[in-house]
């Protein structure tokens, strides 16, 4: 079974090692397409929001594609808050469900955790055979910050996407935070699927 969400986690926790080594190294810079890359087609309200969130990495693919977007100077190397969109194609799943989806991706997040002598706490607030809303939170994790996570997942016309809001320095999140941001979350919406959509 293929499991293509295992690279985002794999992929903060080799920036949090990195960012470790870096404390004392220039400032990271922004990826060339910074401030270009934007999903024409993908309506995220957080854009507009006067803390300025921008992007700070982006990969498309065929089949897949990541949006990370990051704010007040942070980059996607050392971050507080980081937000990240993703689309997998049905192609690369084999879930009938968000939920189904969901509980596998935990479940395989919950063996990374456990790997590194951590805790992991997971609560699913929504779920329907369309979309699930649920949070996690890390602690005592060897190579991760102690960190609580939102997100939505969803089936698209043609393939799954994801949404995550993650915070480090605030654990557990405060209520009023956590309220405000699954209400983000919630009113992302695609207005295309993924072979039509468009960049600006």
């Amino acid at each position: 079974m293929i499991k293509p969400w295992t690279n985002i986690w794999k992929v903060r926790q080799r920036r949090h090692q990195d960012q470790q080594k870096d404390q004392q190294k220039p400032k990271d810079k922004k990826p060339d397409l910074q401030g270009k890359t934007v999903l024409k087609n993908i309506k995220l309200p957080f854009l507009k929001m006067n803390e300025r969130w921008e992007v700070g990495y982006s990969k498309l693919g065929k089949e897949r594609l990541i949006f990370e977007f990051v704010h007040n100077g942070e980059t996607v190397q050392n971050w507080i808050e980081l937000i990240t969109v993703q689309y997998f194609s049905y192609k690369t799943t084999l879930f009938s469900s968000s939920k189904k989806y969901a509980e596998a991706l935990m479940q395989y997040l919950n063996k990374q955790v456990k790997n590194g002598n951590g805790n992991m706490k997971v609560n699913y607030l929504q779920a329907s055979k369309q979309e699930t809303f649920f949070e996690f939170m890390v602690t005592d994790a060897k190579g991760w910050n102690d960190q609580h996570e939102l997100e939505r997942l969803f089936l698209g016309e043609d393939g799954i996407w994801i949404l995550h809001y993650v915070i480090k320095d605030e654990f557990p999140m405060n209520e009023k935070r956590r309220k405000k941001w699954f209400e983000i979350l919630k009113n992302v919406e695609v207005q295309s699927d993924f072979r039509k959509l468009e960049l600006i």
